[in-house]
C-alpha cells in the first residue's frame, strides 16, 4: 500500500525535508520580536503540516460492475472462508484508532488552556499542535469486508463439512466482479446440487441465501430452488407439498422453466436459518434428488 498525500507530486525525501524546514522556520518566527511575526510563523507551520496530510485508506477494491457467475471448486471456497476469518482478526494499532486520536487531541487542548499563560508557552503549544495535525486528521485506514459474503460463506459451512453423497454432484458458484487491474472480486455465493443421472426435464437444485433483518442485526436465510424444464412430471412431483414435510413449498410453473422453492417457515425465529437448519434442508433436498 503506497502512501497517497493530499499535496501530490513531491517525493517523500523532499516532502520530509520541506516539512522540517517549514516547521523550523515557523517556530523561529513565532518566538521572534516583533509579535506580528507570529502570524507568518503560524502559516509556515501549517503549510509544513499540510505537506504531510495523507489520504485515508480502505482495502475495498475499485469495481467495474461486471457481474458474472462462475463455478469454482471446494478448495476455492475453503480459502475464502479462511481469508474471511483472517480479515476479522485484523486490528488497527492503538495509536491509529479514532478514539485514541480524539482522546490525545482533547488532552492536548485541555493542557493548552491550563498552561498557556505567556506568549512563549502559547507559541510552543501551537507548534506542537500544528506538527500533530497530520496524525490527527490523515492516514486512517479501514479494513473492508463484503457486506454479506462472509455471512453466506458461513451459511454454506454445513455443505462444505459434509461429504457429497454418492450419486450427486455439488458445485459452488461465485458471483465475481472485476477491478480495473483485472482482478476478480467475489461478491455473492450459491450452491448447485444435481443427480449424476437425472430426468430429462430437470436441471438442478440451487441453494441460495437471503439476508433478513433480525432483532440484533442481519441474519442469513437459506432456501432451495428446484429448476425444472417446463411443467413435466418432475415439476409436478416436486410441487407436491407432501414431498417436503415441515417446509413451505412454493411452485411456479412455466412452459420454459418452472421452479419449486423449498424453505423453512419464517414465523417465530424461522427467519434465521441456523447451522442445524441448513444441515437439515441440505439433507432433505439431497434425499429427494437421490430418489429421482
Amino acid at each position: 500500500m503506497t502512501m497517497s498525500y493530499l499535496v501530490k507530486g513531491i517525493a517523500f525525501p523532499t516532502r520530509l525535508a520541506a516539512f522540517l524546514v517549514l516547521e523550523g522556520a515557523g517556530t523561529v518566527l513565532l518566538f521572534l520580536n516583533p509579535p506580528w511575526l507570529a502570524l507568518p510563523g503560524a502559516l509556515l507551520c501549517l503549510a509544513g503540516s499540510a505537506l504531510m496530510l495523507a489520504k485515508g485508506y480502505s482495502t475495498k477494491p475499485r469495481e467495474l460492475g461486471v457481474e458474472e457467475w462462475l463455478p469454482v471448486d471446494d478448495g476455492e471456497i475453503t480459502r475464502m472462508v479462511e481469508t474471511e476469518r483472517a480479515i476479522r482478526t485484523v486490528k488497527r494499532p492503538l495509536y491509529a484508532k479514532t478514539g485514541v486520536r480524539v482522546l490525545v487531541a482533547l488532552v492536548l487542548i485541555v493542557a493548552f488552556f491550563m498552561t498557556a499563560g505567556s506568549r512563549s508557552s502559547r507559541n510552543l503549544w501551537f507548534v506542537s499542535l500544528a506538527s500533530l495535525v497530520p496524525y490527527f486528521f490523515s492516514g486512517g485506514f479501514r479494513v473492508w469486508r463484503p457486506a454479506t459474503l462472509g455471512m453466506k460463506l458461513e451459511t454454506f459451512r454445513p455443505f462444505m463439512e459434509s461429504p457429497v453423497p454418492p450419486g450427486l454432484v455439488r458445485t459452488p458458484y461465485l458471483r465475481l466482479d472485476k477491478t480495473p487491474e483485472g482482478r476478480r472480486i467475489p461478491e455473492d455465493m450459491r450452491m448447485t446440487v444435481e443427480p449424476k443421472r437425472k430426468p430429462t426435464d430437470f436441471e438442478a437444485a440451487q441453494f441460495q441465501v437471503a439476508i433478513n433483518d433480525g432483532p440484533n442485526g442481519k441474519v442469513p436465510y437459506l432456501y432451495a430452488v428446484f429448476l425444472c424444464k417446463g411443467e413435466g412430471p418432475t415439476y409436478r412431483a416436486l410441487a407436491n407439498r407432501s414431498e417436503f414435510p415441515g417446509y413451505v413449498v412454493e411452485a411456479e410453473a412455466s412452459k420454459d422453466y418452472s421452479t419449486v422453492v423449498v424453505r423453512q417457515e419464517t414465523g417465530g425465529t424461522g427467519y434465521h436459518t441456523t447451522y442445524k437448519d441448513c444441515e437439515r434442508l441440505y439433507r432433505a433436498v439431497s434425499g429427494r434428488l437421490l430418489a429421482m
